[in-house]
């Protein structure tokens, strides 16, 4: 009997790496499932109905992206386009990025406003309210001529 406390540990240890590799089959099986529902969803995705509705989506997405220079607009689509693309998180991010770097702060801003003091200061602006509408050049209001200073206009 002096054997039964070294086979009783013996049988612990074993039932513990038993346990282990269940658990470990266990995400292995999960991660499978995973896996196949995925690609059950990527060929639904491709084929068929599905496929004319998610490119038809696509598109309007896309188009309605390139057509505007509406930051929030495409503040609103980045997770769209993300979503239909499959970007990572770092596309997404370095594409947020891109669209602060390129959307211009909202009028009323502290920035326009120093912007549209510098350029009234910098002679062009005439007497009055010179800094509306022309501090940028790609900023169309729909002012028209006026805009540029100095420039002759047909």
């Amino acid at each position: 009997l002096h054997y039964l406390p070294t086979m009783i540990r013996s049988l612990d240890q074993e039932k513990e790496a038993r346990a282990k590799d269940l658990k470990a089959h266990q995400v292995v099986a999960d991660k499978l499932e995973s896996l196949e529902a995925h690609h059950a969803r990527a060929e639904r995705l491709e084929d068929g109905e599905d496929a004319a509705t998610n490119l038809a989506y696509l598109k309007h997405c896309v188009l309605t992206y390139v057509q505007t220079t509406d930051g929030a607009t495409h503040k609103r689509l980045l997770p769209v386009l993300a979503q239909i693309l499959h970007l990572t998180t770092a596309e997404v991010q370095t594409a947020m990025r891109a669209i602060d770097a390129a959307t211009p702060p909202p009028p009323g801003s502290r920035w326009m406003g120093a912007l549209s003091s510098l350029v009234a200061a910098g002679g062009g602006g005439g007497s009055g309210g010179g800094g509306r509408g022309g501090a940028g050049a790609d900023t169309s209001s729909g002012a028209g001529p006026g805009n540029t200073n100095g420039a002759a206009n047909g």
